[in-house]
């Protein structure tokens, strides 16, 4: 069944068609936003901001998760330059705004092509992003001046009904998955949505207790042969990998993941992050990767907004077999 759902997911042009046709819309309204973000000056909107970025994060995630490489490495660069703009440690000033526009218009053009877009070289770009970054966050610039405004919680636009809902109840958000039809054979057990895997169980408890308090089930695995064990007789939505493991490293054992279970978003967590280190892990096809933090919220939401893709293409699968049946 594993081989059969990669098959599909590999080789059906619809697939690519429904990333592209998504992907457009962002690319529309983020290229809107920005231009408005260009006439506000230092006094932006950091919901703008928010929303270009989680625009950005959604055109990486489904692009790894279809095979996208390239796409995904320069959206996971675009990404890093807007989350510094959202924590203000520069500002969003024209230098900025032109630079994001240009590489934007490049996965436009990526997008457009997609069938040949894993050829293409986008090292320029993402050299340009790099060397933007580092040049405004080296003490030259002055950072952004901070607003009091409320931290929006990270959400993702979703175009079916099979997934997660908010409710603002007044204390914590309250989250309901509401699961599609799961194909016949796909699974022996599902004991949990997410697997975490990582030998430190305070990183365990940690990222448990706080995807519990979200109606996220979590299991935990210790080490990349017990994460590979379970896999085999469980399925689980995501998998949130750390990068170094007592038996080797998570990167190392991605692909074995995505054959075992094509429909699993593999979300990397490390404590020490390099460019060529997210390379790898989207390249192996990883949909994200994470930083360990003290601040829960940017571990938890990329968590969150994984679940909901997963449940996404998996509405998109049943769909299909659906139609085929009838």
């Amino acid at each position: 069944m594993a081989d059969q759902i990669s098959t599909e997911l590999d080789c059906d042009d619809q697939l690519l068609e429904m990333f592209v046709s998504n992907a457009a819309d962002l690319l529309d309204q983020i290229e809107a936003d920005l231009l408005r973000l260009e006439h506000m000056g230092d006094d932006w909107d950091d919901e703008l901001v928010n929303k270009v970025f989680r625009s950005a994060h959604t055109i990486k995630g489904e692009s790894g998760f279809v095979g996208l490489e390239v796409i995904g490495k320069l959206s996971h660069s675009i990404e890093n330059v807007l989350d510094m703009v959202r924590d203000r440690l520069f500002v969003a000033d024209n230098e900025t705004i032109n630079l994001l526009l240009e590489c934007f218009d490049e996965l436009r053009t990526l997008t457009e092509e997609v069938e040949t877009s894993n050829q293409a070289d986008v090292s320029d770009y993402v050299s340009r992003l790099q060397d933007l970054a580092a040049r405004k966050t080296s003490g030259d610039c002055e950072p952004a001046p901070v607003t009091e405004t409320a931290s929006p919680v990270c959400e993702e636009a979703v175009n079916t009904e099979s997934e997660i809902c908010k409710e603002d109840t007044g204390a914590e958000d309250s989250v309901v998955v509401s699961a599609p039809e799961i194909p016949a054979g796909e699974i022996k057990n599902k004991p949990a949505d997410v697997l975490i895997v990582d030998d430190d169980p305070m990183i365990q408890n940690l990222l448990s207790h706080h995807l519990d308090k979200i109606g996220i089930s979590t299991q935990a695995a210790t080490s990349c042969d017990h994460c590979l064990q379970l896999l085999r007789n469980n399925s689980y939505r995501v998998i949130v990998l750390d990068f170094e493991l007592p038996d080797g490293q998570g990167v190392e054992i991605i692909q074995e993941i995505r054959h075992i279970h094509p429909l699993a978003q593999v979300v990397m967590l490390t404590g020490e992050v390099s460019m060529q280190n997210v390379i790898n892990c989207l390249e192996a096809g990883a949909i994200d990767f994470l930083p360990k933090s003290d601040n829960y919220h940017l571990i938890v939401d990329p968590i969150q907004l994984a679940l909901v893709r997963s449940y996404r293409w998996l509405s998109l699968i049943n769909g299909k077999r659906q139609t085929a049946t009838v």
